[in-house]
C-alpha cells in the first residue's frame, strides 16, 4: 500500500472513519491493533506570524490500543485497509478500561 500524505486527510475524513481499526507493526513478531475512538476539532483560524493570513485547523484524533502493549511517544506507521499507510505521531495518555488511549494532535495549515 502506498503513503497517503495527511494533507490529504482533512479532519472531516478522520471523522468518516471512527470506530474503524489501525494496524502497527512494532517489530518482526508484533502487531497492535487500534481503534479510532473519537477525533475532536479544536478550531480553525489564521496561522499569522509572518505566515501570512492562511487558514489553519488543529484537531485530536484517539486511538484505543491493548493494555498488554503500551507502545512508546514516538512516530508510528497505521495501516488502515482503505487509507493506506497513515505516520503518526502517538502519545500514550491514559489507561482505561478497555486498554490504553493514545492522541495524536494536528495543528497545520489548511492547503489551499
Amino acid at each position: 500500500m502506498s503513503q497517503k500524505s495527511l494533507e490529504q486527510l482533512p479532519f472531516s475524513e478522520f471523522c468518516k472513519l471512527l470506530h474503524s481499526r489501525f494496524r502497527i507493526q512494532v517489530n518482526a513478531t508484533l502487531t497492535v491493533e487500534m481503534v479510532l475512538v473519537e477525533a475532536t476539532h479544536h478550531g480553525a483560524g489564521s496561522a499569522g506570524w509572518n505566515l501570512g493570513a492562511e487558514a489553519t485547523e488543529t484537531f485530536s484524533l484517539y486511538f484505543v490500543g491493548p493494555p498488554q502493549a503500551q507502545l512508546p511517544q514516538q512516530i508510528h506507521t497505521l495501516t488502515h485497509p482503505d487509507h493506506g499507510e497513515l505516520e503518526l505521531f502517538l502519545v500514550p495518555i491514559e489507561k482505561i478500561k478497555e486498554g490504553i488511549k493514545y492522541e495524536a494532535a494536528f495543528n497545520r495549515i489548511i492547503p489551499s
